[in-house]
C-alpha cells in the first residue's frame, strides 16, 4: 500500500496547544496533590497548633506604618 502527501496525519497547531494545555493541567493537579498530601501529612504530626494560627492572624491584623516593616518584624521574631 502506498500512502500520499494528502493522507500522512501532521499535527496542527490546534493539536499541539491541546496536548500542552492537557501536559499543563496534568502537572497542576500533581502539585496540587502533593500539596494536599503535606498538608495532612504535617496535620496528623500535628504541626499546625491553635497557637501558630493566632500567632499568624495576630501577625497580619498588626498595623504597619514604616516602610521597613518587614526587616524589623524579622528582627524581632527570628533575633538576629
Amino acid at each position: 500500500m502506498t500512502t500520499n502527501e494528502s493522507q500522512v496525519h501532521t499535527p496542527t497547531g490546534n493539536s499541539i496547544a491541546q496536548s500542552q494545555a492537557a501536559t499543563g493541567l496534568a502537572l497542576i493537579r500533581v502539585t496540587i496533590g502533593a500539596m494536599f498530601v503535606v498538608f495532612f501529612e504535617n496535620l496528623r504530626k500535628g504541626g499546625y497548633p491553635p497557637a501558630g494560627y493566632a500567632r499568624m492572624i495576630n501577625y497580619i491584623k498588626k498595623p504597619r506604618t514604616d516602610s521597613n516593616w518587614l526587616a524589623r518584624d524579622l528582627r524581632t521574631e527570628v533575633s538576629l
